[in-house]
C-alpha cells in the first residue's frame, strides 16, 4: 500500500500520459522533449525516423530535455520481442543501471495492428473474437507492467479524421482510465505560412476525451515537456530551455506559461 498527503502538490512524481495524433502531426518530435527517453517502437512502421532528422539537425536537437543526450529506439519486430525488452527495464532499474526517465511506447494503434496479425497468421481458423480479446489482455497488462516502473510513460496513438483514438476493437475502452492526463497534438497548416504544431490538453472539437488530473494546462500550448513539467509541478530540470517554434515565433531561450 501507498500512503499520500491529499493535499501534495503532486500524488505521483511520473506522468502517465496518452498523446493523440495524426500521421506526421508531431507525436514522436514531441515525446522526443521528454527527460531521457527510451522508445518502444516498431520496426516495419518507422516513425522513429524522426529522432535521426532531430539529431542531425542543431535547431531540433536543442528541443531535447538535453541535446547530449540522444534518445534511445529498441525497435521491435514481433508482438513477442515487446515483453522481454520490458523485464530489460525492470532489470536496469532493479540494478540502478538504467539511463532512462521516460519510456515512450511508439505507437499503441501499430502495436494493436501488429498483435492482431500476427495471431491470424499462426492461425487463420482461430475465431476473431478472441484475437480481439487476446489483444484486450495483452494492452491490459503492458500497461500495468509499464505504470509500474518508476518512469513517464508515453503512450502514443494515431487518431481518426474526426480526432477518435484508434486501437483494433474495442481493446482501449476503459485503458485510457489508466491515464493521468490524455492529449491531442495537431499541425495547424494555414495558406503560405509554416505548420504550426500545438497540443491540446483540453476537449477540442470531437476529441471529447482529452483532459488530465491535477493543475490545469494551457490549451492550446507550445508541445514540449519543458513547457508542461513546472506546470503539473515536476522537479526535473530541463538542460536546454529551447523550446519548438509556435506561432511563428522562435523561443531557443525557453517560454513560461
Amino acid at each position: 500500500m501507498r500512503e499520500f498527503d491529499a493535499g501534495s502538490s503532486v500524488i505521483s512524481p511520473y506522468l502517465r500520459v496518452v498523446v493523440g495524433g495524426k500521421p506526421s502531426s508531431g507525436k514522436t518530435s514531441f515525446a522526443a522533449t521528454a527527460p531521457a527517453p527510451i522508445f518502444f517502437a516498431d520496426q516495419s512502421e518507422g516513425g522513429f525516423e524522426t529522432l535521426r532528422t532531430m539529431a542531425n539537425t542543431p535547431k531540433l536537437r536543442s528541443f531535447w530535455w538535453d541535446p547530449k543526450v540522444e534518445p534511445k529506439v529498441w525497435a521491435m519486430e514481433s508482438m513477442l520481442e515487446y515483453w522481454p525488452q520490458i523485464t530489460r527495464l525492470e532489470q536496469l532499474i532493479a540494478t540502478k543501471r538504467c539511463p532512462f526517465k521516460t519510456v515512450v511506447f511508439d505507437s499503441l494503434s501499430i502495436y494493436g495492428q501488429r498483435v492482431l496479425r500476427e495471431l491470424r497468421l499462426a492461425d487463420s481458423k482461430r475465431d476473431g473474437r478472441q484475437n480481439y480479446g487476446d489483444l484486450q489482455s495483452a494492452i491490459d497488462l503492458m500497461i500495468a507492467r509499464m505504470h509500474a516502473l518508476p518512469l513517464h510513460v508515453i503512450w502514443l496513438c494515431h487518431v481518426t479524421d474526426d480526432y477518435q483514438l484508434t486501437v483494433p476493437g474495442k481493446a482501449t475502452a476503459a485503458s485510457w482510465a489508466y491515464m493521468s492526463h490524455k492529449w491531442l497534438i495537431r499541425a495547424d497548416v494555414q495558406a503560405g505560412r509554416a505548420a504550426n504544431y500545438q497540443l491540446h490538453t483540453k476537449p477540442f472539437r470531437t476529441a471529447t476525451w482529452l483532459g488530465g488530473r491535477g493543475n490545469p494546462l494551457p490549451d492550446p500550448m507550445i508541445p514540449s515537456f519543458k513547457c508542461i513539467f513546472p506546470l503539473l509541478g515536476l522537479p526535473d530540470k530541463p538542460v536546454s530551455p529551447a523550446v519548438p517554434d509556435y506561432l511563428g515565433q522562435e523561443y531557443p531561450d525557453g517560454a513560461v506559461y
